[in-house]
């Protein structure tokens, strides 16, 4: 049996995680200060495993230091914070927890659209104000609908499973599923679903592929006037071109839990260009915005932590056991 690893917990995870490591003997540290970048670079070089949610680009830079590190572990769904084309070129094994939010995501997409279509936010704030306008807070059904899924992986498989009891007709566009397409969804090119969906929501991952993938060309090719919804990742979905699609009535509104002009946090807002796009996204009442927070719940932060530690420990028993 190979010795117990230590770990780093660079960033918070759920104290059920920790105490999995600590069960299974690893030694287990927590960086302090948490999100410190140069704290990181010191404290990784005797570590075997390290976690890491939001807080940190694992780089080149940051994997060269880490002469022992066996795994990285992302409390979380995307990779693109971590270099993994470093990372196997240095042995090191990644793993993620898509499963672990993607309820938190979908519930949360459902739950914009909704509040969208039937002006929550604004009727909200009006009636606190004293004014009772029911006309022009009559809401927009979602029965009957067609809602596009761009990408039918753990996220938009639960979003459509979620979505069925709506009565809407659910189509997905994704060339990489292995699985069985689920029977209630229909897989279609991405030109019918362009042509067809009320709503379209995306479900992919931050690549080469799929960066800028909602782009001047893409609106150009919707009929239906639909909401989008972006909860995978900024730029996926280009703030410039999607407030262009508005402003030319090429789709009704927008519920947007990521931008472009994020970073680690929301530091790229104050550059220049990215002030005059917030500016006018701000000023757009049929967009709906949240801070990053559709997978971050109390419920998900538990499940994201304790599968990624389930999935390292499992791993590290794999190679410990002679076959």
């Amino acid at each position: 049996m190979p010795r117990p690893l230590k770990v780093l917990e660079a960033d918070p995870l759920h104290p059920k995680a920790i105490a999995l490591f600590k069960e299974a003997g690893f030694e287990v540290h927590a960086l302090k200060p948490y999100g410190n970048r140069m704290a990181l670079l010191e404290a990784i070089e005797e570590v075997d495993v390290l976690l890491v949610r939001s807080s940190f680009h694992v780089d080149h830079e940051l994997l060269k230091h880490g002469l022992k590190l066996k795994y990285i572990g992302r409390a979380g769904a995307g990779m693109e914070q971590v270099d993994l084309q470093a990372a196997k070129d240095l042995g090191i094994i990644c793993f993620n927890s898509p499963e672990g939010n993607r309820d938190a995501v979908a519930e949360q997409v459902i739950g914009m659209l909704l509040s969208l279509w039937q002006h929550l936010p604004k009727a909200n704030k009006e009636v606190r104000e004293g004014i009772w306008d029911r006309i022009s807070n009559r809401g927009t059904e979602l029965m009957g609908k067609t809602v596009g899924i761009i990408g039918l992986g753990n996220t938009g498989t639960q979003l459509a499973k979620k979505l069925q009891g709506f009565d809407v007709e659910l189509l997905a566009v994704d060339p990489y599923r292995k699985d069985i397409w689920p029977s209630y969804v229909e897989q279609v090119s991405m030109e019918e679903l362009c042509r067809n969906a009320h709503v379209v929501s995306f479900h992919v991952p931050l690549t080469q592929e799929t960066k800028g993938m909602a782009c001047r060309d893409w609106y150009q090719k919707l009929q239906q006037k639909p909401v989008i919804i972006n909860t995978s990742r900024g730029k996926v979905v280009p703030t410039e071109a999607l407030l262009e699609a508005l402003e030319n009535n090429l789709i009704s509104g927008a519920c947007l839990d990521v931008l472009d002009l994020e970073g680690l946090g929301f530091e790229h807002v104050g550059s220049k260009e990215g002030a005059k796009l917030w500016s006018r996204l701000v000023e757009r009442p049929e967009v709906l915005l949240s801070p990053h927070t559709a997978g971050w719940t109390h419920e998900s932060w538990e499940k994201i932590s304790v599968i990624l530690a389930q999935k390292i420990l499992e791993d590290y028993y794999r190679g410990a056991t002679p076959s």
